[in-house]
């Protein structure tokens, strides 16, 4: 079972745009403008109290999404 509050669940961690630096974990860039860690690059187990979970998995920047 996942825990909630995690970057990885969250809607607003980016799905175009990440990195991988050195073979270390993937960074995902946080697209929530509420939130501290806006426009930083973020491991999945980061935690946020402007967290919103992705219903489905769909990201606000998810590829096909409106």
């Amino acid at each position: 079972m996942r825990e909630v509050n995690k970057c990885l669940d969250c809607k607003y961690w980016s799905d175009m745009i990440a990195k991988c630096d050195g073979g270390g974990p993937v960074q995902a860039m946080c697209l929530n403008k509420a939130s501290p860690n806006y426009m930083k690059y973020t491991v999945d187990r980061v935690t946020c109290d402007k967290w919103e979970y992705a219903e489905a998995g769909f990201r606000v920047d998810s590829p096909g999404e409106e």
